[in-house]
C-alpha cells in the first residue's frame, strides 16, 4: 500500500534554490517540448512521493519497537524487593566465570 504525499508546494521545499529549475524556466522548457502544455502559469509545481510497500512494513516495524519497553520493570521490582529484604545473595564463583566468560569474547 503506498503512500502518496501530493500538491506540496514549493515554498515548503527546502531552501536550495538552485535544485529546482524557477517556475518561468519550467515553462519555456514545456512550450519547447513535444508534449502539450497541461499547466498554466498559475498553476503551482506540485511534488508526488510514493512510499514502496518495503518502506511501509519498516515504518510499522519502526512504531511496533519503539512501543517495546527497554526495561523489565516486573524483574527490577523482584530485585529490588529482594535486596531491600536481605534475600539477595551473589554468588561469586558465578559472577567471576561471568566476567571471565565477558572479558575471553572482547
Amino acid at each position: 500500500m503506498p503512500i502518496e504525499i501530493i500538491n506540496l508546494p514549493t515554498t515548503q521545499q527546502s531552501g536550495n534554490a538552485s535544485a529546482r529549475p524557477s517556475t518561468a524556466a519550467a515553462n519555456a522548457a514545456n512550450r519547447n517540448s513535444d508534449q502539450p502544455q497541461k499547466e498554466d502559469a498559475s498553476t503551482p509545481i506540485t511534488d508526488t512521493a510514493t512510499f514502496t510497500e518495503t518502506a511501509t512494513q519498516l515504518q510499522e516495524i519502526e512504531s511496533k519497537i519503539a512501543n517495546i519497553a527497554v526495561v523489565d520493570l516486573e524483574r527490577v521490582e523482584a530485585l529490588r524487593s529482594r535486596i531491600d529484604g536481605n534475600n539477595y545473595k551473589i554468588d561469586d564463583n558465578n559472577l567471576a566465570d561471568s566476567i571471565l566468560r565477558f572479558e575471553s569474547q572482547l
